[in-house]
């Protein structure tokens, strides 16, 4: 290093100089060589002018470092330098001549080991929190059979053709109000407030949804705004947070009612209570046809043809089994109508639960439509049951009537030829065959002497 001096006088031979003189040349030296540095350490004693100027000082295991942060670089620093951050600071090394410190003049400041952006979602994270606008306790539930929705997303893209889709198919009777919005860009946070506040001055809406599908940390950062963080805790309904892919984390996630892990889980959860009871309504349907298959195969059932060695034993166990699936078929349908009664009961209790007009509108209905399927139904049971209660006893009364015992007993008999097949014709004996004569109670044996 070679420095230029100019002293006032010299002192023999040795140059005297004043203090502001020495100040000045060291100062344009260490600028000259260390105009352009890096510089890394912890931060202490952070101050902040009331100019918007930050004064700290750097340091490490064995030395410290004034620094100097002049306010129009601080406001291009997207975090808030506080004590204890582990900073890499760029800027030139000069001598503050007034009181002769060594101090660094930074013009660029930024966290060692993390990047400026997260360490700007960590602070307002941590502030968020110490507000309480991320305590679990001021989350409420969202809705279970919401009927108006407000979204505000993009319209660009496969993420409101999706959450359409899901919330069709599901048949959830849900009306969907869009409140668009770019959901990336420096402008998107302001857009995505207003667009917020437009769906917070409309009156009837049950639930929001913000969404965004998935990208880069970059592509997020909207949803990472501190301001934006804010308005979503002050919705006057609740609100469901639905950015990115399941493994993405951002600050309206924090703040709203609930996270979705994606679009598409959102309008799952939304559907959730319209799919279920549609199922419950399919199953019991279902159950129903079963039921009233079973007894209809009562009248399907036909009587077999009986030989000469049917037993009157066979004939009642019939009948016994006729009766057992006639006892079950009433079972199982009184069974289906207490299974009716208890999705009634579920719903009155949901209506109780619920306390909003139009849900408990909407169950009414549903309950009247319940109520008047299941009395439809009764009455067809009903009636297929009497029906049938009457082919049952003309089968009864058939089978009574068709068994070959009950002839017999009346007086009648059957004789039998060398076969064993009932006498039809006289062709089928000749004089002297001696044949069985079956008679009600027992056999005779008798010879044939003589056919006119």
């Amino acid at each position: 290093m070679v420095i230029l001096i100019m002293a006032k006088y010299y002192l023999g031979n040795k140059p005297v100089y004043s203090v502001s003189e020495i100040t000045s040349i060291i100062d344009k030296e260490l600028s000259s060589a260390f105009f352009d540095i890096f510089v890394e350490g912890e931060s202490n004693d952070v101050k902040i002018s009331k100019q918007g100027h930050i004064y700290f000082t750097i340091k490490d295991e064995k030395s410290s470092l004034k620094v100097a942060f002049f306010r129009n670089y601080v406001l291009k620093t997207p975090f808030k330098i506080e004590n204890g951050m582990s900073l890499l600071i760029r800027g030139k090394i000069s001598l503050y001549t007034k009181s002769g410190d060594l101090q660094l003049y930074a013009e660029y400041v930024e966290p060692s080991g993390i990047g400026a952006m997260q360490q700007a979602i960590e602070q307002a994270k941590k502030r968020l929190m110490e507000e309480g606008l991320t305590n679990p306790d001021r989350k409420r539930a969202i809705p279970r059979f919401p009927k108006r929705v407000g979204v505000v997303t993009s319209l660009e893209g496969a993420v409101i053709k999706d959450f359409t889709t899901i919330l069709k198919r599901r048949n959830a009777g849900v009306e969907i109000l869009i409140s668009e919005s770019p959901v990336q860009g420096e402008k998107a946070p302001e857009e995505i407030i207003q667009s917020l506040k437009k769906l917070y001055s409309l009156k009837g809406i049950d639930v929001i949804v913000l969404m965004r599908g998935g990208g880069s940390m970059e592509d997020l950062m909207a949803f990472n705004n501190e301001q934006l963080a804010r308005v979503v805790a002050l919705s006057p309904v609740p609100l469901i947070s639905a950015v990115g892919h399941e493994i993405d984390n951002v600050l309206t996630d924090l703040t709203a009612d609930l996270r979705a892990p994606t679009p598409s889980s959102a309008a799952e959860i939304l559907s959730e209570g319209y799919f279920e009871v549609r199922k419950n309504l399919n199953y019991l349907l279902n159950k129903i046809i079963s039921s009233i298959e079973s007894v209809l195969y009562i009248h399907k059932t036909r009587l077999s043809v009986f030989n000469k060695k049917t037993k009157s034993l066979l004939i009642k166990r019939m009948v016994e089994i006729t009766e057992e699936k006639f006892d079950k078929t009433y079972e199982k349908i009184f069974s289906f109508k207490e299974k009716l009664e208890l999705i009634e009961e579920r719903i009155v209790r949901a209506r109780n639960i619920l306390k909003f007009e139009k849900i408990i509108s909407f169950i009414a209905n549903f309950e009247n439509k319940i109520l008047n399927i299941s009395r439809l139904i009764e009455l067809k049971v009903e009636s297929k049951i009497r029906e049938n209660e009457n082919c049952y006893k003309n089968f009864i009364t058939l089978i009574e009537e068709r068994n070959p015992m009950k002839i017999l007993s009346k007086g009648y008999s059957i004789l039998f030829d060398k076969n064993d097949k009932p006498v039809k014709e006289q062709n089928q004996v000749e004089i002297g065959d001696e044949l069985p004569l079956k008679i009600f109670k027992g056999i005779l044996r008798i010879k044939i002497e003589k056919k006119e």
